[in-house]
């Protein structure tokens, strides 16, 4: 039971995500720290407390396979968001560029691991 909560926290944290994106598309404005932990504190933000307790759920209760596949959708999700970010030129290349190498060491890493368990 607390495997399936854990995921469906992640995947809410995710379509928080988007809808903020969405959002940004709409206003033209777009700020990394607002996209994905908000602007309040982080004590006082929903969106933050629905990561960390489905990030410590996933840890806790998930397998090593499952989780890493769950590390590895994440990068690819990053990529697409950077990608969308591009596409609409909401920020400028090298920051775009910055957070699209993340996304993508962060799903190589977790697929060399997920190849060798």
């Amino acid at each position: 039971m607390l495997k399936i909560t854990g995921l469906v926290l992640y995947l809410i944290w995710i379509i928080l995500l988007f809808f903020k994106l969405r959002h940004a598309v709409k206003t033209k404005q777009l700020s990394y720290k607002e996209l994905f932990f908000g602007n309040l504190p982080w004590y006082r933000n929903s969106r933050n407390w629905i990561l960390i307790l489905a990030i410590l759920l996933c840890e806790i209760t998930l397998d090593l396979k499952t989780f890493y596949l769950l590390v590895l959708i994440s990068g690819l999700l990053l990529i697409l968001f950077c990608g969308l970010i591009k596409h609409f030129k909401l920020r400028n290349f090298y920051s775009v560029a910055a957070l699209s190498l993340v996304g993508i060491l962060l799903a190589a890493i977790s697929s060399a691991i997920l190849y060798h368990l």
